[in-house]
């Protein structure tokens, strides 16, 4: 794999932002190998987030999955940029982490009118809780706050020290397949922010048994590979057929 990560590497320093590579594969097949073949290459030259997905799907409560992996993403992003962050009340890594704890506070997640001033009154006063939470608007207003903290970040830091940030997100095939979609889809929403390479290490097999689940088998052949393209600029299969697997053993 490392003459892939050679070049890999080389285009993501190259690339114009934003992007989106996914690296697809079975399970096992070494996308996480190749990940951290990119880690070794890029560490030194941009900032990295690693971000592993399965460690937010072990707590049973599948309905917080998306917003669990903001929360979990806004505070990686505070602690490697602490110092390129304004903490004010004002600031958008504030608005953000209001709104996303705020949601989480509540009682119940799922689909209902619920504005995203309530979603801030909820972060200023637990007890306004609401039962239920429009997740796709928190969501879409959350990326706005998203794309000026990155632009800030950049900007404090100057071009000649960071140029773009790295997010790379693993483990998306050991969640649920219906999870893994709604995870997907919860995410897509920063995908397209401008200073931002995202990496996804993702089983695409399991993403289309997502779609299955949720949507029903034939929603899922016609829109299955859409749904891919939509959100992966550039995609990468793993090759397998190069592997010389007597000498690896």
């Amino acid at each position: 794999l490392s003459d892939y990560a050679k070049i890999l590497q080389l285009f993501i320093r190259e690339c114009e932002t934003p992007m989106t590579i996914g690296l697809q594969g079975d399970w096992g097949i070494g996308k996480s190998t190749l990940l951290n073949m990119l880690r070794t290459e890029l560490e030194n030259k941009h900032p990295i987030i690693d971000f592993n997905t399965w460690q937010y799907s072990l707590f049973g409560q599948d309905e917080y999955l998306g917003l669990s992996a903001v929360s979990a993403m806004l505070t990686l992003i505070e602690e490697k940029f602490k110092d390129h962050l304004d903490k004010d009340k004002d600031s958008a890594w504030k608005r953000a982490s209001n709104k996303v704890k705020g949601v989480l506070r509540t009682v119940k997640v799922g689909i209902g009118p619920v504005s995203i001033g309530m979603a801030n009154d909820v972060a200023a006063n637990e007890s306004s809780a609401p039962d239920y939470t429009d997740i796709s608007g928190i969501m879409k207003d959350l990326k706005n706050d998203f794309e000026s903290m990155i632009e800030e970040i950049l900007k404090k830091a100057g071009p000649k020290k960071i140029s773009k940030i790295i997010f790379f997100i693993d483990d998306i095939d050991r969640v649920k397949p219906v999870k893994a979609l709604e995870l997907l889809e919860a995410l897509k929403n920063f995908f397209d922010v401008k200073g931002c390479v995202f990496v996804l290490a993702v089983d695409y097999e399991v993403v289309q048994i997502g779609m299955a689940d949720k949507l029903g088998v034939d929603l899922q052949k016609l829109s299955g590979k859409s749904f891919f393209d939509k959100i992966i600029n550039l995609p990468f299969s793993m090759p397998t057929q190069s592997y010389s697997l007597d000498k690896y053993l």
